[in-house]
């Protein structure tokens, strides 16, 4: 993922090998193992928890991180710490990690701290349990949203209006959920109007750091139409201030209930180390949660990895969250905004397609103060790539002084340093729609 080679390009900076694992040749981590004087190692399956373990002790490395979901949820981290004790694990095992890949259990943890904070939700593993469920919403005329109990890559959540015209077509799709033989079942949760943001606080199980705030673009199209996405791009404010919608008492807000989640995971047995990444909407009712997930987020890593002072290195923060040391001192952020704007293939989030190709000219991005990340691609030949699978594809990022100055280097990056069919969204970090951002 995008947010895997931000991460691979700042331990390079800081001298640090790399040894990335992954199921194809990542163009960007193969780069970055190649630089460091690492390697890059293909498995077949990157959540075969004995096939990583095997790669982290044939490279011998100091520590191991991840931050894919399923790759979490499938247990890979207790894996590899058993087999390789010694290896730093600034990253939460199985068991810590199912607030994220258990949404039934996330709520019911939102409300042992803060019910209020959740809105109203119901379980259904049967379609009985889910018609029960969908009349008590319909009953009070309230939308839903229809969440999958387990990990879908962000793909799997439908909202009524943009995504489910009717009660009907909600309870449809919720079936059709429950049937899947990989999922335990749904959520129906009451439709939440306001706006997202998202707090990806970096802790060691006790400390918790809060980096500049993020937003998210989870739509496919411009003026969030279309399906959901893993995420088509995303911004910080930097000197511009907080996001429009926000105030300083929503974000202390937020953090204290995060210190509390963090508090009832360590009660629970539950040991988390890595980054706890909450999201929230701020409605006219307060500050209500949309999910907790257990590892950075993507896009929004990216931004996040990049706002980082050249002097932090970050495989030291990892390590000090690792080691339960973790203070402020080992975290500090450029005053400067961000924009990160994902490139797909023209199917991506409606159908499987493809592969498509698609060039990239490095030097003509970096000449307009911009980064690109491989994420779902191989290379061809120089400067020649192709599409893989049905996720992102390229992320291209920059820092600026406001968001929408980064965009426009973001967006003449794109138009010198990219050619094919890829496309993305136009209004990331535009400065009209930012400001248009409701209080």
């Amino acid at each position: 993922m995008g947010r895997d080679a931000a991460a691979a390009e700042k331990f390079l900076e800081h001298g640090h090998e790399v040894y990335p694992v992954g199921e194809y040749l990542n163009p960007s981590l193969v780069e970055a193992a190649e630089r460091s004087g690492g390697k890059f190692y293909q498995i077949e399956d990157a959540c075969d928890g004995q096939a990583v373990a095997d790669c982290v002790k044939d490279a011998g490395v100091d520590m191991f991180y991840t931050n894919s979901d399923s790759a979490l949820a499938a247990g890979v981290v207790d894996v590899v710490t058993t087999q390789n004790p010694e290896v730093l694990m600034p990253s939460p095992d199985k068991e810590a990690s199912r607030i994220e890949w258990d949404k039934v259990y996330a709520r019911e943890l939102i409300d042992a701290v803060g019910e209020k904070y959740n809105p109203l939700y119901i379980p259904a593993n049967n379609k009985d349990a889910l018609d029960e469920a969908i009349e008590i919403f319909q009953e009070t005329e309230t939308e839903v949203v229809v969440k999958p109990i387990g990990l879908t890559g962000g793909k799997g959540v439908k909202v009524m209006g943009p995504h489910l015209r009717d009660y009907i077509e909600a309870k449809n799709y919720a079936l059709e959920v429950i049937n899947d033989p990989n999922q335990e079942g749904v959520v129906i949760e009451e439709k939440m109007q306001g706006q997202e943001f998202t707090v990806q606080a970096y802790t060691d199980g006790r400390s918790l750091i809060v980096p500049p705030l993020t937003y998210d673009y989870p739509y496919r199209e411009d003026g969030d139409k279309g399906p959901g996405t893993g995420g088509m791009g995303c911004f910080t404010m930097g000197p511009q201030g907080n996001l429009p919608f926000l105030g300083d008492k929503d974000l202390k807000e937020a953090e204290k209930l995060m210190n509390k989640v963090l508090e009832r995971l360590e009660d629970d047995w539950r040991d988390f180390k890595g980054t706890l990444y909450g999201s929230f909407f701020k409605t006219d009712k307060g500050l209500k949660v949309v999910e907790f997930n257990s590892r950075i987020g993507d896009p929004e890593g990216i931004s996040i990895v990049e706002l980082l002072e050249d002097d932090v290195d970050l495989a030291h923060v990892l390590e000090k969250i690792a080691t339960g040391d973790l203070d402020e001192r080992h975290l500090r952020f450029k005053n400067m905004a961000s924009t990160v704007i994902y490139l797909v293939s023209p199917q991506y989030a409606y159908k499987e397609g493809g592969p498509y190709k698609f060039q990239v000219d490095v030097d003509a991005i970096e000449d307009n103060d911009c980064r690109a990340y491989h994420v779902a691609s191989e290379q061809v030949e120089k400067g020649m790539f192709k599409t893989v699978g049905t996720s992102r594809t390229l992320a291209i990022s920059a820092l600026g002084f406001s968001p929408w100055e980064a965009r426009e280097k973001v967006l003449d990056a794109i138009d010198e340093g990219v050619s094919g069919p890829l496309q993305f969204r136009n209004d990331i970090g535009d400065r009209h729609y930012i400001k248009n951002l409701k209080k």
